[in-house]
């Protein structure tokens, strides 16, 4: 190999691991900035998994090449980017099962976006599945009734009654209500019948605790429930979606296929404005959610639903300020995806709360008829 080749390609090296590491470094950090004033920080988040692993290659290939001080540049991103890793991979391998000894202190809640009870992983038309000779129930409404939580915060919960199109029959409706005695959801007035909902099932007893409404689409429910003696606010939350029509996935499906070519222009006025969009008014939702919880005042408070948004993300981090943990970095092990509809496979479902209870185990349900899957989190009370 000649001199300026060698010199070509270790320019080149050192380019092209230094613009890794800045664009890792930008992507674990842009929830830090509110999208109000730009989203660009906030959309190159989405792509932090992509840096830090391109990242972690720049450095084994550099250490083959034995270009050791080239991988220190890779080396110093991931480094820089360990905290906002960890909330993507957290590992808790060696926490103690104190829930077996303690039972008498724990409680689970369960944290489902049902999508309307409108099953979306076998492609079969809910009409068509559910009216036919010998149809099962509807496996949504059947998980959250075998899931054994204590507390159920649903959200795109459909109306309580009878609904032979979704195989939702009375016979459930009736063991909801046994297994979950204290129920309550956004007020009929607040929403046209159709619209989704936010829905907390309790075991325990509870009281609705009314919260300023919110903007956008986003909803909210919140109640008091009284958690083996311990008073705790529990706040069902779904803030803004995208709102993506049929034909932005059908583009966004043609990206990721790689037959997107030509159509940059249609991506930055459709999905990337959309997107855009969404992370401003989730940005105002969560200052508002945020400013609702403490006028309430509640020391132990429980914040659970569809964030809409990636693990740092700049909403997540205004509503748990410096007082919230996330169950999530607490309890779990490894990365989780949580919507998993139309190849858009990220972590948008959240469990954040502060008080005296502690998160010892926190699970991603095997439900995949919803196009989110469930999160149960168990937690032990101090």
């Amino acid at each position: 190999m000649s001199p300026l080749t060698k010199r070509i390609l270790r320019i080149t090296g050192w380019t092209v691991c230094l613009a890794a590491a800045v664009a890792t470094v930008c992507a674990a950090y842009g929830g830090v900035v509110n999208p109000v004033v730009t989203t660009i920080p906030a959309i190159l988040s989405m792509t932090f998994p992509f840096w830090l692993g391109l990242s972690a290659a720049l450095l084994i290939a550099a250490l083959l090449a034995r270009a050791r001080r080239m991988a220190l540049v890779p080396l110093l991103g991931i480094l820089c980017s360990a905290g906002p890793a960890a909330s993507y991979t957290p590992v808790n391998l060696f926490r103690e099962n104190v829930a077996e000894r303690d039972s008498s202190r724990v409680f689970t809640l369960l944290s489902y976006n049902t999508a309307n009870f409108v099953g979306v992983n076998d492609g079969a038309v809910p009409a068509e599945k559910y009216l036919a000779p010998g149809a099962p129930r509807n496996g949504i409404a059947e998980y959250i009734i075998e899931s054994g939580a204590d507390i159920v915060v649903a959200q795109e919960f459909p109306p309580m009654r009878p609904n032979p199109f979704l195989g939702f029959t009375a016979e459930m409706i009736d063991t909801l209500a046994a297994v979950y005695p204290h129920t309550q959801h956004f007020p009929p007035s607040a929403y046209a019948e159709g619209e989704h909902r936010c829905r907390i099932f309790s075991k325990f007893p509870m009281r609705r605790v009314e919260l300023p409404p919110p903007s956008g689409s986003a909803e909210w429910s919140a109640a008091m429930v009284d958690i083996r003696g311990m008073e705790t606010l529990v706040v069902d939350v779904h803030l803004q979606s995208i709102g993506l029509s049929r034909q932005d996935k059908e583009l966004y499906r043609e990206l990721t296929e790689g037959d997107g070519r030509g159509k940059m222009r249609e991506v930055r006025q459709t999905l990337i404005g959309k997107l855009s969009r969404a992370m401003r008014l989730r940005a105002w939702q969560a200052v508002r959610l945020r400013q609702a919880i403490d006028s309430i005042g509640a020391p132990n408070v429980i914040v659970a639903g569809d964030f809409n948004d990636i693990p740092g993300c700049y909403a997540l981090r205004e509503i748990a300020g410096g007082d919230f943990r996330n169950a999530f970095n607490d309890a779990a092990n490894g990365p989780m995806i949580t919507f998993h509809s139309d190849r858009f496979y990220f972590h948008i479902d959240h469990i954040l709360y502060r008080g005296a209870m502690e998160a010892v185990d926190l699970r991603r349900g095997p439900c995949a008829e919803s196009d989110h899957y469930p999160l149960l989190a168990t937690f032990l009370t101090r």
